[in-house]
């Protein structure tokens, strides 16, 4: 089903953010960066802050867009 197919509904209020952290390429990007750089034992810390960088990583792409 694609995403442009489904009626916007007004009580599906966090959808569309949802919708962009799946579509996003902010994980992505981050992971690309940070993986290679860093020694194996940062991941655990890592992957906690992995969604406070994908929304960062939007958020600021968002603003220069």
């Amino acid at each position: 089903v694609e995403a442009e197919a489904l009626p916007a509904m007004r009580i599906a209020k966090r959808y569309p953010t949802f919708l962009r952290d799946r579509t996003g390429l902010g994980i992505p990007f981050t992971l690309m960066i940070y993986t290679n750089s860093r020694p194996l034992d940062f991941l655990p810390c890592f992957q906690q802050v992995l969604p406070d960088m994908n929304f960062w990583i939007a958020a600021i792409n968002d603003f220069l867009s």
